[in-house]
């Protein structure tokens, strides 16, 4: 299996905040697996800096594939992670 997940409780120090991330390794494994350990961190660094939800989890993307390029382009493999602005959810709290 290919995908990988991420559960961040307590997201943003709120006890009433969760940040559930399932990630599908198009690419293999290890792209799957370097978006469950950063997308989390990335959004919430775009939180703290003022952005809304929304805004933090489509402009994640472009740091999470600059970090991967940093990564892959190393072992020489080709990856890219990609959310359609259509392909996010989000649950009232």
């Amino acid at each position: 299996m290919e995908d990988a997940l991420s559960l961040q409780g307590h997201f943003q120090g709120r006890e009433d905040v969760d940040f559930f991330g399932l990630f599908d390794g198009h690419a293999g494994r290890g792209v799957a697996e370097y978006c469950a350990d950063h997308v989390h961190t990335v959004v919430l660094d775009k939180l703290k800096g003022g952005s809304d939800t929304q805004a933090a989890l489509k402009d994640c993307w472009v740091n999470v594939n600059s970090g991967l390029k940093v990564v892959f382009l190393e072992t020489r493999t080709r990856a890219t992670a990609h959310a359609p602005p259509h392909t996010l959810t989000f649950l009232p709290t």
